[in-house]
């Protein structure tokens, strides 16, 4: 298989999108895909990065499954309470009329729109997320995709009547050659850790202070939990290597979903464990994912920890709030609801969570951003019930969220994709980076277990940047418990499968 491009069926398809263009009055889009040979889409997604104020990267390592994506075609940003309905509006009114090959699609090939939204749009912005707007989705003008063990490159281009289809395969060739080169180029990798300055934005005793107000408000009866948040600034002496980062996230973090989005000087990066909902040809999937605690030095602490974690009842009673949230919102809108009876572990490189898969078949006319705006924010990340959790955090929280702890994902033509909750991430500019994490609260929570588990969350994207080079340490536990984590992989497996 080659990766040359092949020119003439583009050209045809830029020709014929022309003569639509002109039929309609309107600008057209024309989406090309076909097969490539393998690529490294951590490679190239830093070549893009460096080439367009516009990039993307998404990534199921599980699953066998990786995008990256150059550019913008088209980009859609929206703001306020409407923006998950006139997103969809807009990729409808793009996709009328479109001039799309792809003869053998596999999963997320063709056009696909890549992006994320805020996390809410009330809470006071500061500086911190400029170029993120509350909504903001790029059909990409090249995007690559890996799945089902196949590769495919896709072209997106809207055209209008003056287009030059020439030019344009010259220009999109070009293109494609260029990052063909940069990505067989090696990059040089530090082998140690830099020396990192660590900045919180709250004290310790400020932020476990607002950690046991809340408790207070939660036994008044104001509501049942909230989540609270927190950030760490880290400077470097070099900029953070986000080639770097991704590759460690990719290699720690398997089961997650691992992503960075680029918007100007801006990429906004970040592993999550948490998927929002999934729509595929009608079947809905989501996830309860609450209750945490860290992973222990070696297999029988680590067990211990787990069991306690399983047997904790605030943790356990967290976890339901969260499982009895996402139930009542599919009833109106899914038949054949399921989940287990009880939730399994999902253990990470450096925390585990309790987490119960859900599932139903859509029984209405919802979208999957219909179900985005529907299910976000879950408890996990808001609290319940939701508007005066939600009230609590923007008052009291001290924080611009941004886009950490919103939906980000993609959306491909049918209306199908998959939106995942932006956790355990970080926002890089240059030398300085942002690190985001939060917690649960609930009436029974301590203000120094809280602020242990942020610290622990922190860890993750801290070690990602090379900021706190714990590799050795990582590699040996893993290596320790590979047989009972594959244990651990079989259950969470078959939870999954019991759901769907």
């Amino acid at each position: 298989m080659k990766s040359q491009i092949e020119r003439k069926k583009l050209l045809e398809l830029l020709l014929q999108g022309k003569d639509r263009a002109r039929q309609f009055q309107r600008p057209i889009l024309v989406s090309f895909t076909q097969p490539i040979a393998p690529f490294n889409p951590i490679d190239l997604f830093e070549f893009f990065r460096g080439v367009d104020k516009c990039a993307s990267f998404w990534a199921q390592p599980d699953k066998h499954f990786a995008m990256a994506s150059l550019g913008e075609a088209h980009l859609i940003e929206t703001e306020g309470s409407q923006r998950y309905t006139e997103t969809a509006l807009a990729w409808n009114r793009l996709l009328e009329h479109a001039v799309i090959y792809d003869p053998v699609p596999i999963l997320a090939s063709g056009p696909v729109l890549i992006g994320g939204f805020v996390y809410d749009a009330d809470i006071p912005k500061t500086d911190l997320w400029q170029g993120f707007a509350e909504g903001s989705f790029a059909l990409p003008r090249l995007q690559l995709n890996f799945a089902d063990g196949q590769n495919r490159l896709t072209f997106n281009v809207v055209v209008d009547s003056k287009l030059d289809p020439q030019i344009e395969v010259d220009n999109l060739t070009t293109l494609w050659d260029k990052a063909i080169s940069a990505s067989n180029l090696n990059q040089e990798i530090p082998d140690k850790a830099d020396e990192v300055k660590c900045e919180a934005a709250l004290l310790v005793t400020e932020w476990k202070q607002i950690v046991h107000d809340a408790v207070a408000a939660i036994t008044a009866g104001s509501f049942e939990k909230t989540v609270l948040a927190r950030t760490i600034k880290i400077t470097g002496p070099r900029p953070f290597n986000v080639k770097l980062a991704l590759q460690r996230l990719s290699e720690f973090y398997p089961h997650a979903y691992v992503f960075a989005v680029q918007r100007g000087a801006y990429c906004f990066l970040g592993a999550t464990p948490e998927r929002l909902v999934q729509l595929d040809y009608g079947l809905v999937k989501t996830t309860a994912l609450a209750g945490t605690t860290r992973r222990g030095s070696n297999i029988l602490e680590d067990t211990q920890l787990g069991e306690q974690l399983m047997s904790s009842e605030k943790d356990r009673r967290e976890h339901n709030v969260v499982v009895q949230m996402i139930h009542n919102t599919l009833m109106p809108i899914c038949i054949d609801i399921d989940f287990p009876d009880k939730p399994v572990l999902l253990q990470l490189s450096n925390v585990q969570h309790l987490y119960t898969p859900i599932s139903g078949r859509l029984s209405s006319d919802k979208t999957l951003l219909d179900l985005v705006a529907m299910l976000h924010p879950t408890p996990a990340v808001c609290g319940l019930p939701r508007q005066p959790a939600q009230a609590y955090i923007r008052a009291h929280e001290k924080l611009d969220r941004g886009w950490y702890a919103g939906p980000i994902g993609w959306l491909d033509r049918r209306g199908d994709g998959e939106f995942a909750v932006a956790l355990r991430s970080a926002l890089v500019e240059d030398c300085q980076a942002f690190l985001f994490a939060g917690c649960g609260i609930v009436a029974d929570s301590n203000p120094d277990s809280e602020y242990q588990e942020t610290v622990f969350k922190l860890g993750a994207m801290l070690f990602a940047l090379g900021g706190d080079d714990r590799r050795k340490a990582a590699e040996d536990r893993r290596k320790a418990s590979k047989d009972s984590r594959g244990g651990r992989d079989r259950r969470i497996e078959k939870a999954g499968r019991k759901s769907g």
